[in-house]
């Protein structure tokens, strides 16, 4: 009896289902990796002496705040990453390769928190720290872009304004991360506010969110009732 061999396109599907199953347990992978890292951190200088460790406790307090800022923020990036490949409903090289290119940014964190909470409060590291997490969002923001340009790698049911919407919500991290730094051109502030100003970016996202909701929803109101409005009906000559 002879045996039926799969066909070329199901033999497709299971290698590209498989490939793209592999690619996201290995940005999980790293992301678990990263997160436990930056622990590693936080920890009392060896050989501290008794008259000192009040001190001590205190920088311990403070690492300890600035890896708690980190660990929000690489979460939130997982999160966002989880998101967008619930939308991909395809694979290609470049897209695997731009997933490379986030992922670099994810596995420099541990090394960028090291050399915060090493070099202290110094205008330059904090500058060089922010740059690496918007490094990341940036990154994000790629993968959806080439994703979503002419649905390239989307369901073609996804709504441009869905696209846009995503893409808004997606640089706002980024682009807060930038404006952020401004607080180093007022004098005399200390570097760390660029930090601690961060802890009202859950309430910017937020806002963002429900204004870009919004948006969305009166847009998607307005292309309704366009496209149920009956057409006008042409003159005829002679009438």
């Amino acid at each position: 009896m002879e045996t039926r061999q799969p066909s070329r396109s199901k033999i497709f599907f299971e290698e590209k289902s498989l490939g793209f199953d592999r690619l996201i347990m290995l940005c999980d992978g790293i992301f678990a990796i990263a997160m436990t890292l930056l622990v590693l951190d936080i920890k009392l200088p060896e050989g501290v002496q008794a008259g000192a460790l009040h001190e001590e406790l205190g920088n311990l307090l403070k690492k300890s705040i600035f890896y708690l800022i980190t660990f929000i923020t690489v979460a939130g990036y997982w999160v966002s990453h989880r998101q967008l490949m619930t939308y991909i409903k395809r694979q290609d090289g470049p897209f695997t390769t731009l997933t490379f290119l986030f992922l670099a940014f994810v596995v420099f964190f541990p090394a960028s928190f090291n050399v915060l909470v090493t070099a202290g409060n110094s205008a330059e590291v904090v500058i060089f720290y922010t740059l690496v997490l918007v490094g990341c969002g940036l990154s994000s923001f790629l993968l959806w872009a080439y994703a979503s340009w002419k649905h390239r790698l989307i369901d073609a049911a996804i709504s441009q304004h869905e696209i846009i919407t995503r893409c808004i919500r997606i640089l706002i991290i980024p682009i807060y991360f930038c404006l952020s730094l401004t607080l180093l051109t007022i004098p005399n502030i200390d570097a760390n506010a660029v930090f601690y100003s961060w802890f009202l970016l859950p309430i910017v996202a937020r806002i963002a969110h429900v204004i870009s909701g919004r948006i969305e929803k009166r847009l998607t109101h307005h292309h309704t009732i366009a496209s149920t409005e009956p057409e006008s009906k042409t003159p005829v000559s002679g009438e």
